[in-house]
């Protein structure tokens, strides 16, 4: 059995060993992804007024780190300290974007959660959906 550990940390065992190559491929959609969704997030909050304050989406793929305190906000993905933070699967996060999912319905399905000041988190939902 051999351990794999991804560069998002995340660890999977594999029965046999698997070439260089596609782990490193493997690594780099997941980079591509969060890269891709990060764009998304700086084109959305660049158009729209300040949060006044700090939020962080985390991905099982990593972070996306919001200041909001600045104007404009600056977006980044660092893995920073925030006054909120939302966890989220990518796939919903996206469908949040695209108006497709319902944030309040997630959370109470269990597949959002919430941690830090909601009012902050409430503000970025009215934010990204307007």
């Amino acid at each position: 059995m051999l351990k794999i550990k991804t560069l998002t940390g995340k660890l999977f065992y594999q029965k046999k060993e698997l070439e260089p190559v596609k782990i490193y491929h493997f690594n780099r959609i997941i980079i591509m992804e969060l890269n891709s969704f990060t764009e998304k997030v700086k084109e959305i909050v660049a158009s729209k007024p300040s949060l006044g304050n700090t939020l962080k989406f985390v991905f099982e793929e990593g972070v996306i780190f919001i200041d909001g305190t600045v104007e404009p906000s600056v977006v980044s993905n660092e893995n920073k300290e925030a006054a909120c933070e939302i966890h989220v699967s990518m796939e919903d996060a996206r469908a949040f974007l695209d108006g497709q999912l319902n944030p309040i319905e997630a959370m109470m399905e269990g597949n959002l959660k919430i941690e830090g000041d909601v009012a902050v988190a409430m503000k970025v939902v009215e934010i990204m959906t307007t």
